[in-house]
């Protein structure tokens, strides 16, 4: 007994012995447990200081519920309802659209090869005409593939499964 005693007396003395040599050693462990205590004590006061929900008034209870008009809302009407005609048609116009750039694209396809033709004549006059016609014919090829990325394909959005992975 006399021998923890005397142990423990030693410690104590060397502990306080390196806090009057070392008065900072102690605020190494000082400004972390006060840091703690003071986060606890303002998370304690905030948590008191909320409002707990409670349950609805009588003036909650009979309000009436309204569904928000968003687009998740809405096409999930048309789903329910099994009108596919609602994204048919869209389907269709869209289709129709890119049928109508796609032969305007080989139209214009086929006015590039002819004015290329012609630029490499051996009229100065001719060939004169054929550059410009070829670099008129090649802006309208650009401004028509432009149009394809104007189309948004985004009537239905459809995932695909391919090894795995979603396209």
């Amino acid at each position: 007994m006399s021998a923890l005693s005397s142990v423990i007396g030693y410690f104590f003395g060397i502990w306080v012995q390196n806090i009057r040599a070392y008065p900072l050693l102690l605020l190494r462990f000082l400004i972390p447990i006060v840091l703690i205590f003071g986060a606890t004590f303002s998370l304690q006061r905030r948590s008191r200081k909320t409002k707990i929900d409670s349950l609805p008034t009588l003036e909650q209870k009979r309000e009436k519920f309204i569904v928000p008009t968003d687009f998740f809302n809405r096409e999930l009407e048309f789903i329910k309802n099994d009108d596919y005609r609602h994204y048919l048609n869209p389907i269709l116009k869209e289709m129709e659209n890119m049928e109508r750039i796609r032969e305007q694209l080989k139209i214009l396809m086929k006015q590039y090869s002819k004015y290329e033709s012609m630029s490499q004549s051996s009229y100065s006059r001719r060939k004169k005409k054929g550059l410009e016609l070829r670099k008129q014919t090649f802006n309208r090829i650009l401004e028509t593939y432009a149009q394809v990325k104007k189309l948004k394909f985004s009537i239905v959005e459809i995932e695909k499964m391919e090894q795995g992975r979603v396209l």
